[in-house]
């Protein structure tokens, strides 16, 4: 292999060993993004199921409200 080739083949693999670092942190910034989503996921789950049972519990003490006429009638 001549010396030109060898320039080119290490111009080569430093490129690749950058793209491959670019790689690695691009992937650990998206498993943090990932991470943070589905701890809000989670949250928001939980958030809609309180308001769901409050719901319910709210439509159990006031009736059903279709039946009620309004108090301007």
């Amino acid at each position: 292999m001549s010396h030109q080739q060898d320039d080119r083949l290490g111009d080569r693999v430093t490129d690749l060993e950058v793209r491959l670092s670019f790689l690695e942190r691009t992937i650990e910034d998206l498993d943090g993004v990932v991470r943070q989503l589905g701890d809000q996921v989670t949250a928001v789950r939980e958030e809609l199921k309180a308001v769901r049972a409050d719901l319910a519990r709210h439509v159990e003490v006031s009736g059903d409200l279709a039946e009620e006429v309004p108090p301007h009638w």
